[in-house]
């Protein structure tokens, strides 16, 4: 697998358990209740996917250094997104 899209998805799945991508979910809901076409709430999801993956991806990788020195993360994780 791609470094890149490995990390992706690492962090995607990481923060859909921790609920910290919950948002999108809601973001769905409020799509449905308010009738929009299911295109538009296709491309709408897409974008709002990206968003929160981008941010959470930036978010990673100024804390990589401070991820490492601590005790209650993923080494190995952390380390795969320093090297690559």
């Amino acid at each position: 697998m791609l470094p890149a899209v490995k990390i992706v998805v690492d962090v995607a799945v990481f923060r859909l358990k921790k609920l910290e991508m919950a948002n999108m979910f809601a973001a769905a809901a409020i799509m449905i209740a308010l009738g929009l076409e299911w295109a538009d709430m296709a491309v709408r999801f897409g974008f709002g996917v990206l968003l929160n993956l981008l941010a959470y991806l930036t978010n990673d990788y100024f804390d990589v250094d401070q991820d490492l020195e601590s005790p209650n993360k993923d080494h190995a994780k952390t380390r795969y997104l320093k090297e690559h």
